[in-house]
């Protein structure tokens, strides 16, 4: 699905909002987010990569409007 691969250069906003715009594809994002931020697959990686994966699957699911 095109509206789920990132541009290089696109913004978080942008991309939520193309997310957004397409149907199904917050769907799809949404399982895409909890798998990685699934604490087994987090438990592995050092504090400071999961810390900053952390805030960056918290910050697109806010941009998604997702809790």
């Amino acid at each position: 699905m095109r509206a789920l691969t990132k541009i290089p250069g696109e913004s978080p906003q942008a991309y939520a909002e193309r997310v957004l715009a397409t149907l199904g594809a917050r769907l799809v994002k949404e399982a895409d987010l909890a798998h990685n931020a699934d604490p087994a697959r987090l438990a592995v990686l050092d504090d400071t990569t999961r810390a900053r994966l952390t805030a960056k699957y918290a910050a697109m699911r806010a941009l998604l409007g997702l809790r």
